[in-house]
């Protein structure tokens, strides 16, 4: 995902990690508690979301700190003008403020 900073941020092998392209070199990687996420996405106001099976999460830019927004999960992501988080579970489309 691209974060508003112009840094690639993203999840693998249970770690978070920041991509700086002007470096072009991972400027940064930590351990992710909430595990990888499937999807991801950038909301209207900056803040970074990520999702899997089992949590929805926050990464927050600049210490890349990984938060636990809803001990629940789904698939797909996205953030509306309403500030809310748009996600997928199962046939269903849910919705929630974070």
């Amino acid at each position: 995902m691209l974060a508003p900073s112009g840094e690639v941020v993203g999840t693998g092998d249970g770690r978070v990690f920041v991509f700086s392209p002007a470096q072009m070199q991972i400027t940064h990687t930590a351990e992710n508690p909430l595990g990888d996420f499937t999807h991801m996405c950038v909301a209207p106001d900056g803040a970074l979301y990520g999702i899997n099976a089992k949590h929805i999460g926050r990464i927050v830019p600049g210490s890349w700190e990984v938060q636990e927004v809803a001990p629940e999960g789904g698939k797909f992501l996205a953030a509306g003008q309403d500030r809310r988080l748009y996600f997928g579970r199962g046939s269903r489309v849910l919705r929630m403020a974070p």
